[in-house]
């Protein structure tokens, strides 16, 4: 269902097991069905795949169509005896569809026909059609057999037997798997886009809802997954109703963090904060449970600072833009130069000059406000020696390190238990946000 490589287009190209047909009759058990098939089609060339046993059967059909318009080129099994080996039969046939690939053919240009050869050489070429993705094979076979059970030269019929059933349900399976498993653009390539007419042709119609409706999660939990709350929010338009009636609590979360206030509604803009903090938590914590631990150190840094932003709104200042002529920040500021402390950062605004406080001088500023929770997000980081810290992120090769911190998920994993204790007394009705076990899941 998917092309890969650079090379353009090349035609369509017929893959033939040859066997050995009926030793006393090749003419009409191996020749003229082998001949029928190559009839069937506009080929730019055909491959012939025979055993060692077959490869002068191979050769004498190259010799019987020689001249016609489609080239020949015969590929045969390595060793003698492999035609009674699956797992030989694919290695080879796999390399022989590779190289085909590489070529420039689109799956959907190659047709294999395992009417003839081994039963263990017609299952490998099946299951190395199906590796690859290609959507159509070929049978030829008759329901007229004599008295022996063998087909009656002549009678056969060309019957094409479709892959994609068996692949797109695999594919499906495996998308809810990475959907789970938080891989959401993964599945947005791993499933076919049916906006486009041939591969909507291509695709079984019973398939296309749930293809659909999968694209559309992964593009939802993708979004959300990257804070994009607005993009998530419109994708959650367009899930399908009974999703949308499955996550309902998720998205009247995803609500409210996606209605970002204006910045100078100091009492919403804290309020909102806290929703980012709790799911920028729960982002973190599940980049622990995926190995990811400089991402989650990252994230657990960024929620501290998110908390004492949200509590200097509360107090009526904006860590981004401080008020100079604010009297209560003037007395922190004269305190700051008596005890050689660090001032406020200083930026430009429409004309005018304001103060920028990061996490560290937030928490001091609101212990000078009197805020009953400055001395826990002072005292954050005064923990044993050897416990990891949120500001060991600084030495993270992600910020300004020259390395990886020494983490493991176990440090982790405590570290993320104080900051939730952190994110529960600075708001102790809850704003939790979505579960980590409900983030990222599929609807039943």
């Amino acid at each position: 269902m998917t092309e890969t490589g650079t090379a353009s287009a090349k035609g369509n190209v017929l893959i033939l097991t040859v066997g050995t047909g009926t030793i006393d009759d090749l003419e009409a058990s191996l020749f003229q069905p082998l001949e029928k098939s190559l009839r069937d089609g506009q080929w730019s060339e055909a491959v012939l795949l025979p055993s060692k046993l077959t490869n002068d059967n191979a050769r004498q059909f190259s010799e019987r169509v020689q001249g016609r318009t489609t080239p020949i080129r015969i590929e045969p099994l390595p060793e003698a005896g492999q035609e009674e080996d699956p797992d030989a039969c694919f290695g080879h046939f796999d390399h022989v569809l590779t190289r085909l690939r590489e070529q420039g053919y689109k799956p959907e240009s190659i047709t294999p026909d395992f009417t003839r050869g081994t039963k263990a050489m017609s299952a490998a070429l099946v299951l190395a059609a199906i590796r690859h993705g290609i959507p159509r094979l070929r049978y030829i076979g008759s329901t007229e057999r004599d008295h022996r059970g063998t087909v009656i030269p002549g009678t056969e019929k060309i019957r094409d037997v479709m892959t994609l059933h068996a692949t797109i349900r695999r594919r499906l399976d495996d998308a809810k798997q990475l959907i789970c498993n938080g891989a959401f653009a993964a599945v947005v390539q791993l499933l076919p886009d049916l906006g486009g007419t041939q591969m909507a042709s291509l695709v079984p119609k019973e398939f296309h809802d749930e293809i659909s409706r999968l694209r559309r999660l992964a593009e939802f939990w993708s979004a959300w997954d990257r804070f994009d709350y607005k993009t998530a929010a419109r994708c959650a338009g367009a899930l399908h109703e009974n999703d949308k009636n499955a996550l309902k609590d998720e998205l009247d979360i995803l609500q409210s963090l996606a209605k970002g206030p204006k910045q100078e509604r100091h009492a919403d803009m804290a309020r909102w904060l806290r929703a980012i903090a709790n799911d920028l938590w729960r982002d973190g914590y599940r980049h622990i449970h995926r190995q990811r631990f400089e991402d989650a150190l990252l994230r657990g840094y960024r929620v501290l600072e998110l908390i004492g932003q949200a509590r200097l709104f509360d107090h009526g200042h904006d860590s981004d833009r401080i008020d100079p002529d604010d009297l209560k920040v003037e007395e922190f500021r004269q305190d700051q130069r008596k005890n050689n402390k660090p001032d406020f950062g200083r930026r430009k605004q429409d004309g005018r000059e304001v103060l920028t406080a990061a996490k560290e001088l937030t928490a001091r500023f609101l212990q000078h406000l009197g805020d009953p929770l400055a001395k826990d997000l002072l005292d954050f980081d005064k923990g044993g020696k050897h416990s990891l810290k949120v500001k060991d992120r600084n030495n993270s090769i992600l910020t300004h390190g020259f390395s990886v911190v020494d983490i493991d998920e176990s440090s982790l994993n405590k570290l993320y238990n104080r900051i939730r204790s952190l994110l529960d007394k600075d708001c102790p009705d809850g704003t939790r946000g979505v579960p980590t076990k409900r983030f990222g899941i599929v609807p039943d």
